[in-house]
């Protein structure tokens, strides 16, 4: 079916037309696994800390275009490495941007912050480093993919502080790691046009309940709103994943999916449900989307998930 930029727009008025919350096809239970950052089988899983091996991916487009998932091509060798929180080479920063609460990215494009887990990282990708936990632009990450097309089409500045394992609770003040408890601070700093959300699968695998993920992730939202109100805020529903840590967890990922979605209701945030360009991991239809672990995605589904993100941005305004 053909979709028009007016459509694409209207993912960003939230308050006004329905959530793309459809829950997928396909059972809500999940198998158990181990620690999200390195859940495979025991057979294959690496200690902690050693990124995923993965293939190579699809190329970048052409600047100005919506990505979207080409034949696979070889990366390039050698890994880039960055420090948490950085921006990716080949942005610009603008000094100066105007006010304008949840319509700020339509009007300014300046830049751009990401907040994440390891779906952000770039863990899984060949030229993922493996001397750190944190976000790395890999040639196929999306969050890379995206700071590159943007920095491209207007200038971005893109900011990502991403954490293999990061629940939302560490981007609160007593969040285990100094790098996730400072990045409200650090958009308080940037004041930027957009806030990218990605995170939510780590409080799904290890079951913690929906009600306490909704405490925490509402007020993750009103930290940054509070922190730059001018902000527009986009939240994201990731793939389901398909492990657990516990054999006996019981919410299932709609239930969390759910808890995003009044929360961007609740904050006149935007949404976008990956799950309706994922599927499920370990499901029939995810053959080629994720690695062995059945919770990060290859570079192909990367590249879907960048495709989605930049195709939003892009035509949204």
């Amino acid at each position: 079916m053909h979709t028009t930029r007016r459509q694409l727009t209207a993912l960003f008025a939230v308050a006004t037309v329905p959530l793309l919350l459809v829950a997928p096809s396909g059972s809500a239970d999940a198998r158990p696994g181990t620690d999200r950052p390195d859940d495979r089988s025991a057979a294959t899983r690496p200690t902690y800390g050693q990124p995923i091996p993965a293939t190579s991916s699809p190329a970048l487009p052409t600047t100005g275009q919506p990505i979207s998932p080409e034949p696979i091509s070889p990366e390039p060798a050698g890994p880039e490495t960055t420090r948490p929180g950085t921006t990716p080479p080949g942005s610009a920063r603008s000094e100066t941007a105007p006010a304008g609460g949840t319509s700020t990215w339509c009007a300014d494009h300046s830049s751009l912050v990401v907040l994440g887990d390891s779906g952000s990282t770039g863990l899984g990708m060949a030229d993922y480093p493996r001397n750190t936990e944190f976000y790395a632009p890999t040639h196929n990450g999306w969050a890379a993919r995206v700071a590159r097309n943007s920095a491209a089409e207007w200038g971005t500045q893109t900011t990502v502080v991403a954490r293999n394992g990061a629940r939302v609770s560490d981007y609160l003040p007593e969040g285990r790691w100094p790098e996730t408890r400072a990045a409200v601070d650090r958009i308080r700093q940037l004041q930027p046009s957009m806030v990218i959300v990605e995170l939510g699968g780590n409080d799904f695998f290890m079951d913690k309940t929906p009600e306490q993920f909704d405490t925490e992730y509402r007020r993750l939202i009103t930290d940054i709103k509070t922190a730059s109100p001018r902000t527009t805020v986009l939240l994201t529903v990731i793939w389901e994943l398909g492990v657990r840590e516990s054999q006996t967890a019981v919410n299932p990922w709609s239930a969390y999916a759910s808890k995003i979605g009044d929360a961007a209701r609740a904050n006149g945030a935007a949404l976008i449900d990956l799950r309706q360009y994922i599927p499920k991991g370990g499901s029939l239809a995810s053959a080629g989307y994720f690695l062995d672990d059945e919770v990060h995605l290859t570079a192909p589904g990367q590249g879907t998930f960048g495709a989605a993100l930049w195709t939003l941005l892009w035509a949204a305004c």
